[in-house]
């Protein structure tokens, strides 16, 4: 361990290990520190989404999830616990992102994975058995206090940033007195918060890949194949019911009576869990940055808890490297919780809405629901709308570190993370996009090679931010080297709208800008004005301690 690092990360969970892995491909001095013993061996999540995966083939590690990963499968509603048919199917195909939207994980094995790649960067640092006490963030770094629980001893760190990555009970978050704020619109203004029996059994029998629901009163309940024979089933806890006595035996047997043999040997987990719907009045203070749970929780009805705090690591790490780099000042960490905040708001209302209009104890709104799906299953938009998950928040962002050169038109994908279509390469193979692409900023050239040039310009800025020129052909050209270093083909037509257009695309897939060969010398002045902001740059306390009560 060094005394000094550019970023430690407290809490080595899913979202603090690809902070770390994303981190390390950038060769940022970092440090990665865990309570625990290791990584978790508690099964918690269930399910990551196609951008999730998404990120972990731009880490190279498509191949190595294949075999902790379950993809596909959809989601089946049915009526109770005794019916055979259900009322309404989900059946997702793979998405705009390039992997089925929903993917069943075994979240022991998924955080080795993780950790395993960790491990491979010289630049990251790993220490179990320690825990946070305090920080002390001055002008030009924090102070980090840690204290060994196996050898009793405390030791002191130094960094330029602290990314809090601690879970729902984050001891960063608590430091910096960040309170959480209920979002759940709960018509009588109370908090949403629902206790459920969480039961994971091993050597389980139910045949079926599909997540099902069985929504009716009293009891609504569920189940999921995660990964190696194990299934997850969730029931919830009513009003005046007794912990304890719903987590014996002879209860859990009860429940799991209508869809499998309860053997208590097979028993992984249970526990009962409270869900809650809550956000971070603030997700930064100073250079000390929340991240994943710490800075929001989010019920699963929707399986976007985990992959919440995958896209918040995505979000900013690249940010950090501009600063490290020079490029840019820390005023730019402004752009996380504006990117950020709305897309995870929108998530936590979707679970929370999924969660009282699905798995409601309401015989009204049972009702209601019934009739909803009726409807839907004759009216073929709506039914798509909902069978094709269409209804999930798409990953856009209204403000933040984007240059809108003309008029946002109503469609354009400015400030949205880009499609990930299969394209043709220049060796003849179909592969997806992002293997064009890299791990800094691109700038795809689309259209008719002979309509559409790389103009010559000052290489500077394309050096500092790693800008790599990738030529979009349209679908009736070969991808030859002739027209670039780096060819590929539009196939499906994703880019039709944009031809003869220049599209720059940040680190993390999000488009930061869409120009026109006219426009290229004031998309890149705006670009470095937008990058460059060190004008703003105020620092208000020259130290600020932290310490547990």
């Amino acid at each position: 361990m060094k005394n000094y690092y550019d970023v430690v990360i407290i809490g080595a969970g899913p979202t603090g290990l690809i902070a770390a892995s994303l981190l390390g491909e950038y060769n940022i001095q970092t440090l990665l520190v865990e309570r625990n013993a290791s990584t978790s061996e508690i099964p918690k999540a269930i399910l990551v989404d196609d951008e999730t995966l998404r990120v972990c083939q731009n880490m190279g590690l498509e191949k190595v999830m294949e075999r902790v990963i379950s993809p596909g499968g959809g989601a089946e509603y049915f009526a109770d616990s005794n019916s055979t048919t259900p009322f309404a199917q989900v059946k997702p195909k793979i998405g705009r992102f390039g992997y089925y939207p929903r993917n069943k994980i075994d979240q022991p094995e998924f955080e080795k994975t993780l950790y395993e790649n960790v491990k491979k960067y010289s630049s990251v640092d790993i220490v179990f058995n320690h825990e946070l006490i305090s920080f002390n963030e001055q002008r030009d770094k924090t102070s980090i206090n840690l204290h060994n629980s196996e050898t009793n001893e405390s030791l002191m760190v130094s960094s330029r940033f602290l990314l809090g990555c601690d879970g729902g009970r984050s001891t960063v978050r608590k430091l910096l007195n960040i309170k959480l704020m209920d979002i759940s619109n709960k018509a009588d203004g109370s908090s949403f918060e629902e206790p459920w029996i969480i039961l994971d059994l091993k050597n389980d029998d139910v045949k079926t890949r599909n997540t099902a629901f069985y929504c009716n009163p009293p009891r609504p309940s569920m189940h999921a194949a995660t990964s190696k024979g194990m299934r997850r089933y969730e029931f919830m806890l009513l009003p005046g019911e007794s912990e304890e006595e719903m987590l014996s035996d002879d209860v859990l047997e009860q429940l799991v009576a209508p869809f499998t043999n309860y053997k208590k040997e097979n028993v992984v987990k249970k526990a009962v869990v409270r869900f809650n719907a809550l956000i971070a009045e603030k997700f930064r203070f100073g250079r000390t940055i929340l991240l994943g749970d710490a800075a929001h929780l989010t019920p699963p009805f929707a399986g976007q808890g985990l992959n919440s705090g995958v896209r918040d690591s995505y979000n900013l790490v690249w940010k950090l490297k501009l600063i490290l780099d020079r490029i840019s000042d820390e005023s730019i960490l402004e752009s996380y919780e504006e990117e950020r905040r709305d897309h995870v708001a929108a998530m936590i209302k979707l679970s929370v809405n999924m969660g009282n209009f699905i798995l409601t104890t309401s015989k009204k709104r049972r009702m209601i629901r019934n009739t909803a799906f009726s409807v839907m299953s004759v009216v073929p938009p709506l039914k798509r709308y909902v069978t094709e998950m269409r209804f999930k928040p798409k990953p856009i962002c209204t403000k933040g570190l984007f240059v809108d050169i003309e008029t946002k038109e109503k469609d354009s994908i400015l400030g949205a993370a880009i499609p990930q279509p299969n394209v043709l390469f220049s060796d003849i193979t179909y592969r997806l996009m992002d293997y064009a692409l890299n791990n800094n900023f691109t700038l795809l050239k689309v259209g008719n090679p002979d309509s559409i040039h790389f103009p010559e310009f000052n290489k500077e800025l394309f050096t500092k931010l790693g800008i790599k020129e990738v030529t979009v052909l349209p679908s009736s050209y070969l991808p030859h080297e002739a027209y670039g270093e780096t060819v590929i083909t539009d196939t499906e037509g994703v880019f039709n709208a944009y031809q003869n257009k220049f599209i720059l695309l940040r680190p993390d897939r999000y488009v930061a800008g869409i120009f026109t060969s006219q426009q290229w010398n004031e998309f890149f002045g705006k670009l470095e004005n937008t990058l460059q902001m060190k004008e703003r740059m105020v620092i208000k306390e020259s130290s600020l301690q932290h310490n547990i009560s």
